[in-house]
């Protein structure tokens, strides 16, 4: 998992992004960066620096690897 593997160099504003990622990866897809620093209490910035931390070039590559598991894992209608 990578969040516990990069949870050591988190600091406590991109811990608390990093969290709500993972519990909310249906909303991720959808919000933009300013979007999510709201939810997260956050800036813009901390948001696309926890992606890089946890091993993502950015945000728009962190967005598409969740939508792809939310579609691997999603039954079809």
């Amino acid at each position: 998992d990578a969040l516990r593997d990069a949870e050591a160099q988190l600091s406590p504003a991109e811990l608390r992004v990093a969290r709500y990622l993972v519990s909310h990866p249906e909303e991720v897809v959808f919000r933009s960066a300013v979007q999510l620093a709201q939810v997260t209490e956050t800036s813009d910035a901390t948001v696309i620096r926890t992606a890089k931390v946890l091993g993502f070039s950015g945000l728009p590559e962190l967005k598409h690897v969740i939508g792809s598991e939310l579609m691997m894992t999603t039954p079809a209608a």
